[in-house]
């Protein structure tokens, strides 16, 4: 599912890039046909839970892939915000903004465009709710100022992974030729105070002396 702790960066060794990577996809299985719902038990982190899934009396409900749409929706907002839109402190807090069904503008987030895909996002009616393709389609990704904040490294590293591609890579996709969606290594260093590198390093060298012990034995 996702939620905020499931969300995890991996840094390839060399590469200078961070992959975002979602683990723990234990709510929502995707079928082969997309339009398909599919039985799910509700298995997810309650603040991250989609109205649709909350509201059900039954143990097992019916979902598809927008209530992932949902929670990204809510580490969405959260990112703009530093909090949840309800107070996560009680589920009966949480139910009652499923059942009021009222998303209120915080005055933090002043970019219109955001705004825009964040409600959109978390619509309480799964049939208004974004896809994922459209979501990745709107205007905060694709306007305008959707170059905005992207850095003279995140540019290089693109144009690496663009000749890749070119010369035959064909595991590239083609959100990671663009800049806007690269996260250099040397961007996040400063921001979580890691060296992957220097971890990987370090993580060498106790490997070696464990294995030097053993043999010893």
């Amino acid at each position: 599912d996702i939620k905020g702790h499931n969300i995890l960066f991996h840094s390839p060794l060399g590469s200078g890039l961070v992959f975002v990577k979602i683990a723990d996809l234990g709510l929502v299985k995707i079928q082969q046909n997309a339009l398909m719902s599919t039985k799910m038990t509700v298995a997810g982190t309650f603040p991250y839970m989609s109205p649709e899934v909350m509201l059900q009396n039954s143990k097992d409900v019916k979902a598809d892939a927008k209530v992932d749409v949902w929670a990204a929706g809510i580490l969405f907002y959260q990112l703009f915000t530093q909090e949840f839109p309800f107070d996560s402190s009680t589920p009966q807090s949480i139910m009652m903004f499923m059942m009021n069904k009222k998303l209120k503008r915080p005055s933090s987030v002043k970019d219109k465009v955001a705004w825009d895909l964040i409600s959109k996002m978390l619509n309480f009616d799964r049939n208004k709710r974004l896809s994922a393709e459209k979501a990745l389609n709107h205007e905060f990704f694709t306007g305008k100022k959707s170059n905005e904040g992207v850095t003279a490294e995140a540019v290089r590293l693109a144009q690496i992974v663009q000749t890749a591609k070119q010369n035959g890579n064909e595991k590239i996709t083609a959100m990671e030729t663009d800049a806007k969606f690269i996260i250099p290594v040397s961007d996040i260093k400063p921001i979580l105070n890691v060296d992957p590198e220097a971890e990987n390093e370090q993580l060498k060298k106790q490997i070696n002396t464990r294995g030097l012990k053993s043999k010893t034995n």
